[in-house]
């Protein structure tokens, strides 16, 4: 390989890759490609994938004018700890078919090593490997049920555990930090990306109260720095199911008042977040991608508007609920000028506590295709240094999966 200054990365039919000695890589910010320079990389990380994207020719830079290379275009996977900063730059065929739901990432070489356009975050050990799918997980299960017989629920979070691998639904039986437990399967949103293989158009409840009250009584009491978390993953909207879980909520509260009672959500059902904050609630976390109305609807495809989230945020903080905004990052999306204009806007009006800075788990072209065309971004560091500097008490992480 050639040590070229940030040289491109191209990948041959059969999955090797090469580079091309007087390309400079480029990157891709929103509709914009982008020279990486060397601020933008890092070494690729050792847990990283290096993937080939069929059907998509890489773009590189040359003599200022952007050059097409023949072959595939080469995108990393982080792994936790890291967050993207630029996607990867290149040419779809008409004929390509869709890339399956991930982070992928610009690479390039550089002094002779491959790096990759990204940040490294603070990475919380609590989510390391090694802490998870142990051999005493399956003794810890059978307990954990012994312990809360016929519950359908520490059923359903046992499948989660073994199945799916789930660390939050593992955090049950090791009695320990956050366990999210799946409410319903219903939304009122439909996702550009969504994981969900149906919707179901009739509410129904994952479990009944009762059952949501003894996990949550049981994980709460027993566990280590334990919080409750009403909602799973893609599962569906919780606070569709607002009467149950503020039932189990004054049930867990009437047994114990240890621990944290969270909820997932995107807080776009007011009325029934205003009965969950009222029944008790400690924190809440909403999954949000833009603060300008028009580009969050055209992600989230909702049945309610972007000021039913701004207003329930506005309720559940004035009845002291701690609130921490997941934030879904496309690179060039949120960094744009004028989102970061509303979202200074958005967060003066709101109060939040928290952002948590997510990469968006999609393919690049699926996500362009549909959301408005910005073109203007800061980049992603000096976006969040913006909003730290005019609400300097509001904690603000990257983290790396969605």
């Amino acid at each position: 390989m050639s040590t070229a200054s940030i040289t491109l990365l191209y990948a041959d039919d059969s999955g090797d890759i090469f580079d091309a000695p007087g390309v400079a890589a480029m990157g891709k910010s929103g509709t914009k490609n982008i020279a990486l320079s060397k601020k933008d990389l890092i070494p690729l990380p050792e847990d990283a994938e290096l993937i080939a994207l069929p059907q998509r020719m890489p773009l590189g830079e040359k003599n200022n004018e952007l050059l097409p290379i023949l072959g595939q275009a080469v995108a990393a996977i982080l792994p936790a700890g890291y967050i993207r900063l630029y996607a990867p730059a290149f040419a779809k065929e008409e004929v390509a078919e869709e890339l399956s739901a991930e982070a992928y990432t610009a690479v390039a070489l550089y002094k002779g090593e491959i790096y990759a356009a990204a940040a490294y975050t603070e990475f919380d050990d609590m989510w390391d490997s090694s802490r998870y799918n142990t051999e005493s997980l399956a003794g810890l299960i059978n307990q954990t049920k012994r312990d809360l017989p016929q519950n359908n629920l520490v059923n359903k979070m046992a499948e989660y555990a073994l199945e799916l691998y789930s660390c939050t639904a593992q955090n049950l039986f090791y009695r320990r930090w956050e366990t999210e437990i799946p409410v319903t399967e219903c939304c009122n949103a439909k996702c550009l990306n969504c994981l969900l293989e149906a919707q179901s158009d009739e509410v129904d409840s994952i479990a009944i109260a009762q059952e949501m009250a003894d996990v949550g009584t049981y994980h709460l009491s027993n566990g280590n720095d334990a919080v409750l978390s009403f909602g799973h993953n893609c599962e569906g909207e919780p606070a569709l199911i607002a009467d149950d879980i503020a039932a189990a909520i004054k049930m867990i509260r009437s047994k114990t008042d240890k621990g944290q009672i969270n909820i997932n959500t995107n807080a776009g059902n007011t009325a029934a977040i205003m009965k969950i904050v009222d029944a008790g609630l400690d924190r809440m976390c909403v999954n949000i991608i833009s603060a300008i109305p028009e580009n969050y609807k055209a992600y989230y495809r909702s049945d309610y508007d972007f000021d039913d989230v701004m207003q329930s945020l506005i309720y559940a903080k004035s009845k002291g609920v701690y609130i921490t905004l997941d934030m879904l990052y496309f690179p060039g999306f949120n960094d744009d000028k004028k989102e970061a204009a509303a979202w200074r806007k958005f967060l003066r009006k709101t109060s939040v506590d928290k952002i948590q800075v997510r990469n968006l788990n999609i393919d690049p072209d699926v996500f362009l295709a549909v959301m408005p065309q910005l073109e203007d971004a800061l980049g992603l560091k000096m976006f969040l240094g913006g909003l730290k500097g005019e609400f300097p008490d509001m904690a603000i992480t990257a983290i790396s999966n969605s």
